[in-house]
């Protein structure tokens, strides 16, 4: 008989959550065909699904992975499996930055609204227990993604690996409590990722790790990606600086809302900038092995190459060539990083001054690019 084919019901679910990844650690979980994330969806008996490719949660550059059970467990036990796979090659897991510290982890989940505000508590009292307990910072954004029931917020998990196997179960408890809800099926299935919801404005992590300010900080609700908001983030969690401010944002928004369409696309990858840096600080800048500028490029999607300069030996040439987007991106990686230095070595303030990385007194890197311009 004719007619139209019948609905696909959703699964009867019983607990959901969801988490963010940058696009390399998307691919690790999906893995060669599809076979990775089908064997933990096999093992768990969780139901996975992960956005498309270029199909990036508002106003950054990672995609939402959704994982979905008929209980706390097996939701649990499907995070788990994905958090193993993504620190098995490395032994830590980035969640989109580049510079996490060796057993640490980044990680951020997506909560709707009103477990997110459990998180917090009366009085900040159930995320000071949380932190305490897992020895990782935990950040709830307070911009919320959505509207009316489907209302989301991210929580971001920054600190020892180890210690999501303490914060995890208090996160998923959270969940259970508005997991009868009537709408709370349809937000487990509801993808923000591909709804047009409004980016949102995330703010860095306080102190001198990266935490919370790495990928996620700063800039996310320009469409920056994970990149720029690394940047901001890194500069604005030092413990020395402010943070990036509401009008630094919004006008690297704008900024990148008014590039012409052919500049803006990924694949067009003119864009060079150049720029140098005190000598002192390209060692710990580069790093071991090249893993310091790897990193930046790879998260960035550059090229980030530091090079000699003819008759001065005070300072290094770094050149940065991409898609205007992600240079912009890479070039405050490059800063965030070369301002992490130059604490390290007990230097300067946020500007490099005061001898900075070795004695190249009043160095400024955003004066440093302007004056190698143009290229």
């Amino acid at each position: 008989m004719g007619g139209p084919p019948p609905q696909k019901m959703h699964m009867t679910i019983g607990s959901a959550i969801k988490m963010l990844l940058s696009p390399k650690e998307a691919s690790s979980v999906i893995g060669k065909g599809g076979g990775t994330i089908k064997l933990i969806a096999e093992t768990t008996s969780a139901k996975l699904g992960l956005s498309a490719q270029h199909e990036f949660y508002p106003g950054i550059q990672m995609q939402e992975l959704s994982l979905k059970g008929v209980t706390a467990d097996v939701v649990a036990s499907a995070v788990m499996q994905v958090l193993a796979k993504l620190s098995e090659e490395t032994g830590k897991i980035l969640g989109g930055e580049y510079d996490v510290e060796e057993g640490g982890a980044r990680i951020h989940f997506i909560l709707p609204t009103l477990a997110a505000r459990s998180i917090i508590g009366r009085g900040g009292e159930t995320i000071k227990m949380l932190r305490q307990a897992s020895g990782m910072k935990v950040h709830v954004e307070e911009h919320a993604i959505g509207q009316g029931e489907l209302a989301e917020q991210v929580v971001s998990l920054a600190g020892p690996l180890m210690g999501i196997q303490m914060a995890l179960p208090t996160l998923l408890e959270k969940i259970a409590e508005v997991s009868m809800q009537p709408w709370f099926t349809k937000w487990a299935f509801n993808k923000a990722s591909s709804s047009g919801a409004q980016g949102m404005m995330m703010k860095g992590g306080k102190g001198k790790g990266k935490g919370m300010g790495g990928s996620m900080g700063g800039g996310m609700g320009g469409g920056m990606g994970g990149g720029m908001g690394g940047g901001l983030g890194g500069m604005g969690s030092t413990g020395t600086g402010a943070a990036a401010t509401q009008a630094n944002v919004d006008m690297l928004s704008a900024a990148v809302s008014s590039l012409p369409a052919g500049l803006a696309e990924a694949s067009n990858r003119t864009q060079t900038v150049q720029f140098p840096c005190p000598a002192a600080c390209v060692g710990p800048l580069i790093g071991k092995g090249g893993s310091g500028t790897k990193e930046i490029a790879i998260a960035t999607d550059t090229k980030v190459m530091i090079h000699d300069i003819e008759g001065n030996t005070e300072e290094k040439s770094v050149t940065i060539i991409g898609n205007p987007i992600n240079v912009v991106s890479a070039y405050l990686h490059v800063v965030s990083r070369l301002q992490s230095v130059q604490e390290m070595m007990g230097m300067g303030g946020p500007s490099m001054g005061g001898g900075g990385c070795g004695g190249v007194a009043e160095y400024d890197p955003l004066a440093a690019m302007m004056a190698g311009m143009p290229y």
